[in-house]
């Protein structure tokens, strides 16, 4: 009769939810060990999602490798080349933000302003933080890289002048909404710093990175949200096979980037308060 239950029970639950989200099979194990998932909401364009290299089911994956209290059940919402602005007027997008439970909403936005900094619109990218926050959900900005192509000497230097100046607008962002942000464009930055070999390796400079970068950029995200170090989690899984030494430096690089990016955002916050 206890088998029974357990099956009838069990049963239910996982249809549910296989429904409610992104490869809820494993996240309905977790539950069945007491560990409630965060509910994170992806909303992003193709530099969350492209080719083999999909981000948020890397981001799950790396929480349920790892020692915490409340791994992660991806949902997403890509669009290639999408900005704020289209996810705002995307109906799909506003339902499921306002009518769904969230813990966490990350997004990706702006993709077609990365070669034009001073072009980029905080408009739809703060009405999207203020909705997230109305709903208690803490909102997360990725923080991308800009592709600039460019040649002759000081190669390295150029890209990085470029991501300073596309960092500005998300400082902003950040200051006005107090969404964190997630440093994934100056973490592959810091990440060259330490061996050049990184910029081709990344494929740093074009609009999609390589596999490895995308692994990068999944480990920034895993210690934004659990304010831990990802050093020692996996690195060879599904379309990732990264070489331990080499997964040592991006997940040792990922955690002192989001460190970093702490300090830059208070130090920003801190410059706020004191103009008022």
């Amino acid at each position: 009769m206890r088998t029974r239950w357990i099956v009838q029970l069990v049963v239910p639950m996982g249809l549910a939810l296989c429904v409610a989200g992104l490869m809820a099979g494993e996240s309905e194990k977790k539950e069945s060990k007491g560990k409630m998932p965060y509910r994170v909401f992806f909303i992003g364009h193709s530099l969350y999602n492209y080719g083999a290299c999909n981000v948020p089911a890397a981001v799950q994956f790396l929480s349920e490798a790892a020692d915490v209290d409340r791994p992660i059940q991806a949902s997403s919402f890509i669009r290639g080349g999408a900005k704020h602005q289209d996810y705002w007027n995307t109906p799909e997008v506003m339902k499921r933000l306002r009518e769904e439970a969230w813990d966490i909403v990350i997004i990706a936005g702006n993709l077609n302003d990365m070669a034009s900094p001073e072009k980029v619109n905080l408009e739809f990218g703060k009405k999207l933080d203020n909705e997230a926050k109305s709903k208690n959900i803490r909102v997360l900005e990725y923080l991308a890289w800009p592709w600039v192509k460019v040649s002759g000497d000081q190669v390295l230097e150029k890209r990085v002048k470029a991501q300073d100046a596309f960092n500005q607008s998300l400082l902003q962002l950040a200051k006005e909404t107090g969404a964190t942000l997630v440093p994934c464009g100056p973490g592959l930055v810091n990440v060259i710093k330490k061996d050049r070999k990184f910029m081709d390796e990344f494929k740093y400079g074009e609009v999609h990175v390589s596999p490895m970068g995308y692994y990068f950029t999944a480990c920034v995200i895993f210690a934004t949200i659990y304010n831990k170090s990802p050093e020692g989690l996996p690195s060879v899984f599904r379309e990732y096979k990264i070489d331990k030494e080499t997964a040592r430096i991006l997940q040792v690089t990922a955690w002192e980037t989001v460190q970093e990016w702490q300090k830059i955002q208070a130090a920003s916050a801190g410059a706020k308060d004191e103009t008022r």
